[in-house]
């Protein structure tokens, strides 16, 4: 399922079973309720109008719950587009994905019909792979700051890894390097960050592993879906994964966690039911048999949030996350071929309403009250 920061089931408790439960118990308890105030209100009329007080009850339920069913969407939705261009040689191959746009972003062009965003492709500077270095005050960057071929940067789309810092301080570099848009990509390394106990330890060397604050089970990774058989988790030798720099070694720990070959994939009891094909490590060891557990990792859609320390005022180009697969997709491309890539962004129609689950619950009750007056 798709995390939803924002949706009609705010309306009721949270929890996985809270808000089912809120409505099953308002579902029942309105009308019998309505029903008994109406036999104890007309107590000689209670035949007559008992039929009558459970559609009023019914009533009273659906105008509670059409108020948040009617409510926009606000959920995480894949509502921008890039179309990508490569060509080689005499062919030209068009890929488009749907992807996040972020809550600091400028506004895209909605639609391919109206003008639309398009450039080519760069990755970041060699010396600053996750465009951090001026959040951490290395370096000020402007569109003459790094000058690799003339105008590098100067209206390219930037493919940039997640990680390091924040979603805005990554576009605000992008921006101040004269970038006309960044790509932002989910990636395994990303998920994996010093522990902030034990950042500042000046006492006894600490067992490295104590010192990663590892990805939480359920909001980037998944061990199991219900029963033994249908595990989605496997195990690593220890030996064989590097923590050397802290937290995490892409380098060498990916090619374990990644892909249908990996020692993940042959670990695994369920791998077919991984989509993700990728796999994160949870920090639980089996240290008599020197292994460490891996589960599939979630590859889905975010919703780039704000920075505190940074203004939305200050950016000014459109910003979108993408999944690790696209993310994995879009880097394969540029590392070949970079001058011969042209991306186009812009933003794609979708629904403003819950309109399926509205119109659901309308049948539903609809169908209560001809039964009640029947």
């Amino acid at each position: 399922p798709l995390p939803v920061e924002d949706s009609w089931i705010r309306c009721f408790p949270r929890g996985n079973i809270g808000w089912p439960t809120f409505l099953l118990l308002a579902r029942v308890g309105l009308p019998v309720l309505v029903h008994r105030i109406g036999e104890s209100t007309l107590p000689n009329h209670s035949h007559n109008t008992s039929p009558s007080m459970g559609v009023l009850g019914t009533l009273v339920f659906f105008l509670i719950t059409s108020t948040c069913l009617i409510k926009p969407i606000e959920g995480i939705l894949p509502k921008g587009t890039i179309e990508v261009l490569i060509r080689d040689e005499d062919v030209t191959t068009r890929r488009i994905y749907h992807v996040s746009i972020a809550k600091f972003s400028s506004s895209l062009p909605f639609g391919k019909a109206s003008p639309s965003l398009k450039s080519t492709l760069a990755i970041p500077p060699q010396r600053d792979p996750l465009l951090c270095n001026e959040i951490d005050g290395l370096v000020e960057y402007t569109p003459s700051s790094i000058i690799t071929e003339e105008d590098y940067y100067v209206g390219a789309t930037l493919l940039v890894p997640r990680g390091g810092c924040t979603f805005q301080a990554k576009a605000l570099a992008a921006q101040h390097l004269g970038a006309s848009s960044i790509l932002i990509y989910n990636n395994l390394s990303s998920r994996y960050n010093l522990n902030k106990t034990y950042e500042n330890n000046t006492g006894p060397s600490l067992d490295p592993l104590e010192q990663i604050s590892w990805p939480p089970n359920r909001n980037d990774y998944e061990c199991s879906r219900g029963s033994r058989a249908n595990s989605t988790s496997g195990w690593i030798p220890k030996a064989s994964l590097s923590f050397d720099p802290l937290p995490y070694n892409p380098h060498k720990n990916n090619a374990h966690l990644s892909g249908d070959k990996s020692t993940c994939a042959n670990t695994m009891p369920s791998w077919e039911s991984c989509t993700s094909a990728k796999c994160l490590l949870t920090g639980e060891e089996n240290r008599k048999k020197g292994l460490m557990r891996a589960c599939c990792a979630w590859d889905i859609h975010l919703s780039m949030g704000f920075d505190s320390t940074l203004t939305s005022s200050q950016i000014n180009i459109p910003s979108l996350f993408l999944t690790m697969k696209q993310g994995d997709d879009l880097l394969s491309a540029v590392k070949i071929s970079p001058s011969d890539i042209t991306v186009e962004l812009y933003e794609r129609s979708y629904p403003q309403v819950n309109a399926s689950s509205f119109f659901a619950v309308v049948f539903r009750y609809l169908g209560d009250m001809v039964g009640l007056l029947r």
